[in-house]
């Protein structure tokens, strides 16, 4: 059943403590499932060390631990960020603030290109191509959900579940994240005092479909599968 599993797969439940089994363990597992008492098994083998409580699956969270308390040295923050933390900036525009338009857009696509390089299992991100569409590089509903909640916690950018087929390339993504971190001011929407950052789920196509947007940002990962199976 597994066989057609390809690297990103394998990689993805790695990620999540999922080991995979060699087939002779595969149905020694199932076998001692069917001769056990209890009506519900779950054959796995579980890699502890990979599991942190803030980033598995809430399936597993009784079984990991949680995460290290970061060092006094981070714990800590500068005054300086202290300072920034007040502008209501996330650390990724900050980091940004001071380079050239171009230089923001160079970072973010280094940023969206080695995250993308890690959900799919590439060996490195200079195996992407920033102009090549997501679905050529290789995401489905699955990887796309767990790029976009990535994108979301390194940039601080609300970004929608559907990311992928909003924008075609990780350019146009990065440009896009852009916009949204330093947004420039509209003189029309701003005389009638509309400005601001788009609402969530107001990404490219307007309003319409922000429902669903917001349906898959609460599906657990159980959901996410059973959505991607029946697509």
């Amino acid at each position: 059943m597994a066989s057609t599993l390809g690297q990103a797969d394998l990689a993805r439940f790695r990620r999540h403590g999922m080991a995979p089994l060699a087939a002779e363990k595969g149905t020694a597992l199932f076998d001692a499932a069917l001769a056990a008492r209890e009506t519900l098994q779950l054959p796995l083998e579980i890699d502890r060390s990979s599991l942190w409580q803030d980033t598995v699956p809430a399936l597993l969270r009784t079984l990991a631990r949680r995460a290290p308390a970061a060092p006094p040295a981070v714990a800590a923050a500068p005054a300086a960020d202290a300072a920034g933390e007040e502008d209501g900036l996330s650390p990724m525009a900050r980091r940004l603030a001071g380079l050239a338009p171009e230089e923001q857009r160079e970072e973010l696509v280094t940023l969206l290109l080695e995250t993308a390089a890690v959900v799919l299992g590439y060996p490195s991100a200079d195996d992407i191509d920033a102009d090549m569409s997501f679905q050529e590089i290789g995401f489905d509903s699955l990887s796309g959900v767990e790029f976009r909640n990535q994108v979301k916690q390194d940039t601080g950018v609300h970004v929608p579940a559907t990311v992928i087929y909003n924008y075609p390339t990780p350019a146009a993504l990065a440009e896009r994240l852009r916009e949204l971190l330093f947004p420039e001011p509209d003189p029309v929407r701003s005389a009638d005092g509309a400005g601001g950052l788009p609402e969530e789920g107001a990404e490219p196509g307007g309003p319409d479909g922000a429902d669903d947007l917001d349906e898959i940002d609460d599906l657990d990962i159980e959901a996410l599968v059973q959505r991607a199976i029946s697509e």
